[in-house]
């Protein structure tokens, strides 16, 4: 996967140049190419990391190390959906805020998160409501699901998020409006 990544990825900036896009995802084992070419083409990265503290922060110094600006790299912490091991993510993704808000320069990126694709891997989500009937009807536990986690992981300090289903966005937005002050 990784020399994929460094074969087309730098081709791509280049061709997007100007354009100011996020390009990723770097990761710890797999970030000076990238790096080097947005820091060409003048792009921003993701930079991806399994849920974990100082995993997040060696990728971030790693970047700015090799000179990336931290104001341009997004956070992109690994994830898991609701119901599969939420209180973990949330936790985490609590302390890795709490740091930034800290005065951790490493951690005060922007967060993204792929909340779609953690929550339609659930079975809970997809599975057919004749097998289980008890969770009620399937096109609407699916989109619910999806926005309960989206809801839970805005809490936890997610910043940016990579939804799916136009029902749970349109949940997720109709929330943000009421817990925002007008």
């Amino acid at each position: 996967m990784y020399d994929k990544d460094n074969n087309v990825l730098p081709k791509c900036t280049e061709a997007a140049r100007g354009e100011n896009c996020l390009f990723g995802t770097v990761v710890e084992k797999n970030y000076a190419t990238l790096v080097a070419a947005c820091l060409a083409s003048g792009h921003k990265i993701l930079a991806e990391s399994p849920l974990d503290v100082n995993i997040a922060k060696q990728v971030n110094i790693l970047a700015a190390d090799a000179g990336f600006p931290l104001e341009d790299i997004v956070c992109f912490p690994t994830t898991g959906g609701l119901g599969y091991g939420m209180e973990y993510v949330y936790s985490i993704q609590e302390r890795m805020r709490l740091a930034a808000v800290n005065g951790d320069k490493q951690l005060q990126q922007p967060v993204l998160m792929d909340v779609g694709m953690e929550a339609w891997r659930a079975k809970e989500s997809k599975i057919a409501e004749e097998e289980a009937p008890h969770l009620g009807p399937a096109e609407k536990r699916g989109p619910i699901w999806e926005a309960i986690t989206a809801t839970d992981l805005l809490q936890s300090g997610g910043d940016l998020l990579v939804m799916r289903h136009p029902e749970a966005i349109r949940i997720v937005r109709k929330t943000i409006e009421r817990l925002t002050p007008a």
